[in-house]
Formats: structure tokens, C-alpha cells, sequence
């Protein structure tokens, strides 16, 4: 694994997919993982001894169907593997005695995802291991490739974003100013997320960047996360944003013990210091 983790011109195309039903990564944000399942475990051991990248995807609804489904359909093509899991079992995690068999489905999964470097790698005694992960760039998954690893390898095409002609600095600046205000009066100033927030809209970062680094802070639904994570025009992203953000001040008069949980907020760090 190469030491430019901030960088990925050196990326081809064909990465690691790394799909979860609760986790919306994004660019230039730290992600933290437990790495314990075997098949991820060969991910990551083949990630750090190539360019260190890993694509974040996010599964579509309705995902625990489609994964009982499939094993519904192992369970009857393969009946001597039915002991490796319960009918009850939604989880992702496979029998590995699947392994190049003839069931090729998978669960869906969203098709845009965030690609990131693997900057921190902890192996741990019983063979798992815990990661960080440093998002790099939005991608668009354009296919799914056959392979003989025990995760999934897909064809990526890194997307960049953009501005429309009208949307000019004094625009960008006016709606940046607004998500300021709103984001003000959701915060009462002390708890740990309000402090992140604070920090992020006193910075010099572009709009586009302080609105990927506030959704992955705020409490929004993962599938919330996903549709700004989708959008590639500034402006607009920031319209989705400002009104995720109206929503959102039911959660801020709820007692904090009672609100929704935060996504790690340690990457401010990397910005901010």
C-alpha cells in the first residue's frame, strides 16, 4: 500500500466492494471498521497489499428480504449447507462452503458509492482487525465483475462535482450563509456534535465539501445520507441539505439521551487541526 492515502490517481477502475445496510460514507470523511467476517478479512489482507482502496456501498431496501430469499434458494439447491445458518438469519454473511457454487445472486446494492484508502490497519490476536477508512471520491459502479475472491469486485467510474452556470459565488456564498443559520439554530452549543458543526461552518472549506462533511455528522436516515451522496451538482445538494436540515429540528427538542445516533464525527480532525 503506497504512502499517498489522500490521493487516487493510480486507481484503475476495479475495486472491492464493501456493502452495509447502515452506513453512508463519504469524501474526505474517516470511517471506522471491525473487520471479523473471513470474507472481508482476505478483503482487506488483498486491499493493504495493493493500492489500499475500498468502495463503500450502501445495500438497497429491503435488502434482509433479498438476503432471505437467497438462502431460501441455497437452502433448496444445496441442502448439506442449510446448517450454516437459520432461517431467521438476515445478516450478510454467507456460508463460506458457497464459495464459487452455482448461486450467484447478491444483495442489491446502491450504485453510487464512496471510495476510500485504508489509512489505519490494527490486526488484532484472533485474526479480525480494526481499519480506518479515509474517503477519497464519489464512484458509479458500472458492473459487477466475476471473481474467485470471496467478496464482490465491481467496475467503477470516479465522479466529480459540478456547478451550474447560475450558480455563482455570490449564490454558493448566500446558500452557505443559510445552512450557517439553520445549522446555528439547531445547536445549543454543547455537546460534542454541536462543537463538530461549529468547527466545520467556521472553516474555509467549499459548500460542496462542508455539505458532505455535515450530513455524515447529523443524525439523518442512512438512505437521507445516501440521496446527497447521490447528488453531483453543488447547489442542489445543498437545496436537499437545507431541507433534510428543516426536518431535522424535531430531533434537536428531544432530550439528547433520546436522540438518534451520529456516525463517528473523529474525521474533523483531518480538516480542522
Amino acid at each position: 500500500m503506497g504512502n499517498d492515502w489522500n490521493s487516487i490517481e493510480a486507481f484503475e477502475g476495479a475495486i472491492p466492494v464493501f456493502p452495509l445496510p447502515n452506513v453512508a460514507f463519504f469524501p474526505q470523511t474517516l470511517l471506522p471498521l471491525h473487520i471479523f467476517e473471513p470474507r472481508y478479512r482476505a478483503m482487506v489482507a488483498d486491499v493493504i497489499e495493493g493500492d489500499g482502496l475500498i468502495a463503500m456501498a450502501l445495500l438497497r431496501p429491503a435488502w434482509e428480504v433479498e438476503c432471505r430469499n437467497i438462502r431460501n434458494k441455497v437452502r433448496r439447491a444445496m441442502p448439506s449447507v442449510s446448517s450454516d445458518f437459520s432461517a431467521t438469519d438476515n445478516s450478510l454473511s454467507f456460508p463460506s462452503t458457497l464459495a464459487g457454487s452455482e448461486i450467484k445472486e447478491k444483495p442489491a446494492i446502491m450504485p453510487t458509492v464512496c471510495v476510500g484508502r485504508i489509512v489505519k490497519h490494527e490486526p488484532l490476536p484472533d485474526g479480525c482487525s480494526n481499519i480506518l477508512l479515509m474517503g477519497l471520491s464519489r464512484a458509479l459502479i458500472e458492473k459487477e465483475l466475476p471473481c474467485a475472491f470471496p467478496y464482490r469486485v465491481a467496475q467503477l467510474s470516479t465522479l466529480e462535482d459540478r456547478r451550474s452556470d447560475e450558480a455563482g459565488a455570490d449564490f454558493l456564498l448566500d446558500l452557505r450563509s443559510r445552512i450557517g443559520a439553520l445549522c446555528e439554530g439547531l445547536s445549543d452549543g454543547l455537546d460534542d456534535e454541536s462543537r463538530c458543526i461549529r468547527r466545520i461552518l467556521e472553516s474555509s472549506l467549499p459548500l460542496g465539501m462542508i455539505v458532505d462533511v455535515l450530513t455524515a455528522t447529523l443524525p439523518f436516515d442512512v438512505y437521507t445520507k445516501h440521496a446527497i451522496l447521490a447528488e453531483l451538482d453543488i447547489a442542489n445538494r445543498a437545496y436537499r441539505f437545507l431541507d433534510y436540515l428543516n426536518d431535522l429540528s424535531r430531533f434537536r427538542r428531544l432530550p439528547s439521551r433520546q436522540r438518534p445516533p451520529t456516525q463517528n464525527a473523529d474525521y474533523i480532525q483531518v480538516y480542522l487541526n
